[in-house]
């Protein structure tokens, strides 16, 4: 190959997770529970026996599985819950 030109190309994020590894720990993470939540949806407010009760989903950003919490201003905790809890709350 006489002259050959390469052609240097720069990825974007997208492209780059599209490569052979290229989003491999974010992969294991998730495999061992340790995924990156972002907030998707809060339900403010929701009274029970007089304190509130805020429902919130957040989403995985790299495996997108759903996860759902109630947090209880009163003791200030926050407990997962199921889907159906949350919807029965929200909707």
């Amino acid at each position: 190959m006489k002259n050959a030109v390469m052609e240097i190309k720069e990825l974007e994020l997208e492209e780059l997770a599209m490569v052979a590894g290229g989003n491999v720990f974010d992969d294991i993470a998730c495999a061992i529970g340790k995924h990156d939540l972002e907030l998707d949806h809060v339900y403010i407010p929701h009274f029970e026996n007089g304190h509130q009760i805020d429902y919130d989903k957040y989403v995985c950003s790299n495996c997108k599985k759903a996860f759902y919490y109630k947090y209880d201003y009163t003791t200030g905790k926050s407990t997962k819950i199921s889907r159906e809890e949350f919807e029965a709350h929200t909707w």
